[in-house]
């Protein structure tokens, strides 16, 4: 494929769907409100477990972005930001601008221990079992994160 890759099992279970969207129609719209907040409350919690995981560099190096310019977490908010250039090019969202300026007045003067940062992290990327989580299919870069707090 040219590229590293990863293989896993096959898990079976209930994924919330974007076409449709899942707050206009399906299994999750229909659910009690408790199966809802059980798995909001699953997902939050397996999010944070991950990102509490410290990784080595080893580990983490074949999710980085290449290249030169700094940490990895450098080009990882760098690439973002020409990716929202390239995307929106004259059409500008104040809010996300705001943002990526907020990241540079707040940068870290030292990075902490290595963590998963998951660009995408949305229940449609998981799959869940009795609205617990059993998988997902996270993908994109996971950059070094700043300090926990």
């Amino acid at each position: 494929m040219g590229a590293p890759f990863f293989v896993m099992e096959r898990l079976f279970g209930d994924v919330p769907p974007d076409v449709t969207p899942y707050t206009f129609q399906g299994w999750l719209l229909d659910a009690s409100p408790a199966g809802r907040g059980r798995l909001q409350r699953r997902s939050v919690e397996i999010l944070a477990r991950l990102h509490d995981t410290v990784f080595t560099a080893e580990e983490l190096r074949p999710l980085e972005i290449a290249g030169p310019g700094g940490s990895a977490l450098r080009r990882h908010v760098d690439d973002q930001r020409t990716y929202y250039g390239w995307a929106h090019g004259s059409m500008r969202i104040p809010l996300l601008e705001r943002a990526f300026d907020w990241l540079e007045d707040h940068w870290p003067a030292a990075l902490g221990a290595r963590r998963a940062e998951l660009g995408d992290a949305r229940i449609g990327n998981v799959i869940y079992r009795d609205f617990t989580p059993v998988g997902g299919c996270w993908t994109g870069r996971w950059p070094p994160s700043p300090p926990a707090s």
